[in-house]
């Protein structure tokens, strides 16, 4: 199975996500009561959520009725923290479908360098099928 080519984008296509690193998008933000406390820096699960949307902004085409996208893989290197105030762009480039799987390659910045960087695989799903299947796991 393979996706569409009107929804696929062109290979070394690339588009980017900027965004500013508040106080609601820091390892702080997600302390558990009791926990060991966190530091007020730029966190992975919104560096992952930046991967998104960057991936997102590269979408040539609407999906089909009824269809959604989904992770298939990620691979993601936080590699530097990002403080608070500071600005992250994430840049996401089409590096090519392998069957069903449309593979990005990615890397985000800041105005001190590299944060993250690494890769992404995406494939369109029926969000009927998905919904079905997700009720049968109850």
């Amino acid at each position: 199975m393979t996706m569409q080519n009107d929804t696929v984008p062109k290979k070394g296509q690339m588009a980017l996500f900027r965004a500013e690193v508040n106080t609601s998008r820091t390892a702080t933000a997600l302390e558990r009561e009791g926990g060991a406390p966190l530091p007020p820096v730029f966190r992975k699960p919104f560096l992952i959520t930046d991967i998104q949307r960057a991936r997102a902004n590269l979408r040539t085409a609407p999906f089909g009725q009824d269809e959604v996208s989904v992770g298939g893989k990620i691979d993601v290197r936080h590699l530097a923290p990002a403080s608070i105030g500071g600005v992250v762009t994430t840049v996401a480039n089409f590096s090519g479908q392998a069957g069903a799987l449309c593979w990005f390659d990615f890397r985000t910045n800041d105005a001190a360098g590299k944060v993250g960087e690494g890769q992404i695989a995406r494939t369109n799903l029926n969000a009927r099928q998905l919904t079905q299947k997700s009720d049968t796991r109850k």
